[in-house]
């Protein structure tokens, strides 16, 4: 499209000079050649390296909140441009997301669970559908890793023109607060979204838990088709808007009532549901997921049996099968709440010990240090302390807070590998060893270099020299 075509679309700002443009990008990693990219000097202080490294990876036009006038490039100048970025996208992209239908999936916890769990049940109704989350994003012809919950306007835009190219009828997204609060997922007009619960995190951003709801509330602002809740939760209310919908959770009050530890009540009758992954708490996810599907119009005993042929969602209490005589799960959790029900669900299992790795991510909230501290301390028998994505705090730090409210027995290795190696050799016959913190994710961030570092792959490389 040529860039005048798109401004005359978008009748904003100030256009000087006119160039064929096939992507639209605000963030460097994205950009190639015949990309508009977005540049807005209110959010960084290094625009001009910003703007020439653009330009080396084939940016063709600049749209700023400012002339430049050492750019040759056409420019396009508008006032707050990354407000506007999800507009400009969507006109670029032919507003894909009006030829699908979208499903949006928010909470603190359980957001990638449901979705992949609710892929899963749409698939196997012959309904193609793309997911955009945490882990990956799938477009229906290709798969690549993420390291965002909710991505840019423009990457969320671009890859749901890719699922429709590729025949999607459907598409999901993991909806973060942060990507709400910032715009993230503007102009694509959803028809569903579902909320599954909300707990103290992310208030280093947010502050107060009142404005993380407010936050989370936005998505059911929108003018929804329908709509999931937990009922469990205490913010529902908070977060609830006034389209129609439907409930989920242990709650009497459920529409689709979770009963512990295997079962579901709808409309008078009880169903088991076989889950081929441990936790009580997937299993409720699964309510959800189930409770979307009969939103849809889909019959619940198919979803039940759908369940069954579900694939482990990875680096969620995924199990690294080997010959060793003890067992192994690497998962994400990487806050208090979330390491104690993992390790609760190991604690079910006849283990004769519970060993578990982790650390704390540098530049996240505080409070997870001590959580995740008091969760190893209470339902571990052994915990080893390492390094999990130190970014630029300095790990040996991070590490000694962890250490201020260890009770239970523990060492230090900082080296994650050699800390994922000693639990392994301090496993022994049907014990049980989590490694916990990062799940899926192939990289380790420090303060100025990242390596390739996979808890999945080391695990399973580690397992093999046992054998």
């Amino acid at each position: 499209m040529q860039l005048k075509q798109l401004f005359k679309q978008v009748l904003i700002g100030d256009l000087r000079g006119d160039v064929e443009v096939r992507d639209v990008a605000s963030h460097t990693s994205e950009v190639g050649p015949g990309t508009l990219f977005i540049l807005s000097k209110e959010r960084c202080i290094n625009g001009k390296d910003l703007l020439q490294e653009a330009c080396s990876k084939g940016a063709v036009a600049l749209c700023s909140d400012r002339f430049e006038p050492a750019c040759d490039l056409p420019q396009w100048q508008l006032k707050e441009p990354a407000r506007f970025e999800a507009l400009i996208a969507a006109a670029l992209y032919g507003f894909p997301s009006r030829k699908l239908t979208i499903w949006g999936v928010t909470g603190a916890k359980g957001k990638t669970t449901t979705t992949y769990m609710l892929q899963h049940l749409l698939e196997q109704e012959k309904l193609a559908t793309g997911l955009i989350g945490t882990i990956e994003t799938w477009t229906g012809r290709s798969r690549s890793a993420s390291f965002l919950t909710t991505h840019t306007a423009s990457y969320n835009q671009k890859r749901l023109r890719q699922m429709v190219e590729a025949g999607c009828r459907g598409a999901i997204l993991e909806v973060s607060s942060h990507g709400l609060d910032q715009g993230r997922v503007d102009q694509i007009e959803f028809d569903y979204a579902l909320f599954t619960n909300l707990l103290p995190d992310h208030l280093d951003y947010h502050r107060t838990m009142e404005r993380y709801a407010e936050a989370k509330a936005r998505l059911f602002q929108k003018p929804l088709r329908g709509a999931v809740y937990c009922a469990d939760d205490p913010w529902l209310k908070k977060i609830q808007g006034s389209c129609p919908y439907l409930l989920y959770g242990c709650s009497p009050q459920a529409d689709l009532q979770f009963l512990p530890p295997s079962a579901v009540s709808y409309r008078g009758h009880t169903y088991p549901i076989e889950l081929p992954m441990l936790g009580s708490y997937n299993r409720l996810n699964a309510v959800g997921a189930l409770t979307a599907f009969v939103m849809m119009g889909y019959d619940l005993k198919e979803g039940i049996g759908h369940l069954t042929t579900l694939l482990p969602v990875p680096g969620r209490l995924q199990e690294i099968t080997s010959k060793a005589p003890f067992r192994v799960w690497v998962d994400f959790a990487h806050s208090g709440p979330s390491l104690e029900q993992a390790l609760q669900q190991l604690r079910w299992l006849p283990q004769q010990r519970v060993i578990v790795v982790f650390g704390c991510g540098g530049e996240r909230p505080l409070e997870r240090r001590e959580g995740m501290a008091k969760a190893a301390s209470r339902w571990a028998d052994y915990t080893i302390l390492t390094n999990d994505n130190p970014r630029r705090e300095d790990p040996l730090d991070i590490v000694k807070m962890i250490e201020a409210h260890m009770q239970g027995p523990y060492h230090v290795e900082l080296d994650r590998g050699r800390a994922i190696q000693q639990a392994l050799a301090l496993a022994r016959p049907k014990d049980g060893v989590l490694i916990a913190g990062r799940g899926h994710e192939p990289l380790q961030q420090f303060s100025d270099y990242t390596i390739a570092f996979d808890d999945v792959e080391v695990t399973k490389t580690l397992l093999q020299g046992l054998s």
